[in-house]
């Protein structure tokens, strides 16, 4: 009996070591960051330690014998991230006598063993390196070498200095060349916090003005972050695109207000490529206001008193033009061939309909075709109408569409139009959920119901995003409405059952009426009450129809090429292909 529970609690001793290991073994990283003599270490791990997590500075790698340093703050509180880690902290204050070299942080108790290495500097050695750096500065002899080489002093990380260009990274160093980095026992936490600063604040401005690739994109976030950018319509385009403009509009500076000039005009012009006419008029707008183009405003004020923006901005999508110089040049000779040509058709003589004094005003709202909702508003079809032999031609080459054939006709006639686009990448995507609000863009440029002074009070539809004047159009037509709380849900999945609502009232606002076929989709009882009339109008008018395998789906989300496809058959329907 003895011998049996001696084996029963040794078996109970096994399974308590194993669990006890099995805690000590949880897997962490660690992230080491120094600010002169201070060394904050980070232990981040999946799992929360069942044990307190334990940390420790010492002079070797291996923990047996190695000598501990003091000035440890320890803690076994956790921080919860936001992506559901477990995060330690802890805080070691380095004795500024300590010597120059590497040092180890040691982690263990209640996560596994994690050994990592830091350099430090003491205090000698950075008063030492600083000082040659400003003595450096005085004898003009550069500073790469210096802070790059075997004898650098620095723990500033130059992964990225070292990677740029010759070019920009000699107006770095002018730029750290010019700071007084004399340094003494007394000022060499300002002199580090000094040259730290000015290394980061030139080294985000460098980046840009690297123009690279590799790290382009989020170094022109961060600085739209930081409000030295201005980032309005960076998120709609593709940011190589973007690139590409910058390096030909702009030079090498690390200059801000140069750089922002820079990449104001690679927005417009990305703008002019990527986007809809409807977006390049707005955007056009919005540089011409903070003088980034200059036109001939009294011209421009005129198209607009002559309800001929959309002719414009159709046009000048048409002419890919190269550089700021060349889409201000572009857009002039389109104004002025609008003009004479309006002239002539009304048998004028002179003068055109500009009032006088008007010189220089900006229009306000203009373009508008709709003055009262749903009152003698008529849809034509007519998705890219023009009074110009000029008219605009679109990619409608897909790399693609063979996963969508039976849509294909009828995304490269939108495509055609313009109404329709793909991502600079030469694929359009067709099985891609289309939003709320990019169906609504897509049915008033199909339908031509833009309004630009169209306003709407969607709880939840920003007046300053891209889609609000799409939504505000559609809202004032009666195409769309809100919940029972006045909000849109604009970056929310569209429906089917939705569409058909919103496609619906289109069909109606066109004059067109008839009666709901009967439902005869095997998942009829699932369409809301609300979409019922709509599925069957549509389905009727074959403008919308099943799943092909005998239901309607109607909670499903819409794919773009779904949307192009019935977005054309009502086109088709009321003459959308005159």
């Amino acid at each position: 009996m003895k011998k049996f529970l001696s084996v029963i609690l040794s078996a109970l001793f096994m399974f308590v070591s194993m669990l006890s290991v099995s805690a000590a073994q949880a897997t962490a990283e660690i992230g080491i960051s120094l600010d002169l003599f201070k060394v904050d270490v980070t232990v981040t791990a999946d799992a929360a330690a069942t044990g307190e997590v334990t940390a420790q500075i010492t002079d070797t790698k291996e923990s047996t014998g190695a000598k501990v340093l003091g000035g440890m703050d320890q803690t076994h509180e956790y921080t919860l991230t936001d992506d559901g880690k477990y995060q330690y902290q802890f805080h070691f204050k380095m004795q500024p006598t300590h010597e120059t070299g590497t040092y180890w942080v040691h982690v263990g108790g209640g996560v596994e063993t994690i050994v990592k290495e830091f350099l430090f500097i003491n205090v000698f050695d950075k008063i030492d390196f600083y000082n040659k750096l400003d003595q450096a500065v005085k004898e003009n002899d550069g500073i790469y070498n210096l802070i790059t080489g075997e004898d650098s002093k620095l723990t500033y990380d130059l992964t990225e200095y070292k990677a740029l260009s010759q070019e920009v990274r000699l107006l770095v160093d002018e730029k750290i060349e010019a700071i007084d980095l004399a340094a003494t026992e007394a000022n060499i936490e300002e002199i580090e916090t000094r040259f730290t600063q000015e290394m980061d604040a030139e080294m985000l401005l460098a980046k840009i003005a690297d123009a690279n690739a590799v790290n382009w994109d989020a170094t022109v976030k961060t600085a739209i972050e930081k409000k030295l950018l201005d980032g309005t319509y960076y998120d709609k385009l593709t940011s190589a695109v973007v690139m590409n403009y910058f390096k030909s509009e702009g030079k090498p500076t690390l200059e801000q207000e140069e750089l922002s000039l820079a990449f104001d005009k690679a927005c417009m012009l990305a703008v002019e490529e990527e986007l809809d006419y409807i977006s390049l008029k707005d955007a056009f707008d919005y540089y011409l206001e903070k003088d980034i183009i200059s036109i001939n405003e009294s011209n421009y004020k005129e198209i607009f008193d002559k309800k001929l923006e959309n002719d414009l901005f159709k046009s000048l999508k048409n002419k890919e033009s190269k550089s700021i110089s060349a889409l201000e040049k572009d857009a002039d000779d389109i104004m002025k061939d609008l003009l004479d040509g309006y002239e002539e058709d009304d048998g004028n003589t002179g003068g055109g309909g500009s009032g006088g004094g008007s010189s220089g005003s900006r229009p306000s709202g203009s373009g508008s075709k709709n003055n009262n909702p749903g009152s003698g508003v008529v849809v034509d079809g007519d998705a890219n109408n023009t009074n110009t032999n000029d008219k605009p031609s679109y990619n409608t080459n897909f790399s693609d569409l063979d996963s969508a054939q039976w849509a294909e006709s009828s995304v490269k006639y939108l495509a055609g139009k313009g109404v329709v686009s793909g991502r600079g990448d030469g694929k359009f995507y067709p099985n891609d959920v289309m939003t709320r609000e990019e169906f609504v863009k897509l049915i008033v440029l199909a339908f031509d119901v833009y309004d630009a002074g169209a306003e709407c009070e969607f709880t939840d539809v920003s007046a300053d995003g891209w889609s609000y004047r799409y939504i505000a159009s559609a809202a004032r037509l009666g195409l769309v409405t809100g919940n029972e709380n006045n909000e849109f849900n604009p970056s929310g999945s569209i429906t089917r059952e939705d569409m058909a609502v919103i496609m619906h009232r289109v069909y109606s606002l066109s004059g067109l009426n008839s009666q709901a076929q009967a439902l005869d989709f095997s998942d009829a009882d699932s369409i809301s009450g609300y979409a019922k009339e709509a599925v069957g109008v549509l389905t009727g008018a074959q403008i919308i129809n099943g799943m092909g395998d005998g239901t309607f789906a109607p909670k499903n989300a819409v794919t773009r090429a779904q949307a192009s496809k019935v977005v054309y058959e009502l086109l088709m329907l009321i003459g959308g292909g005159n």
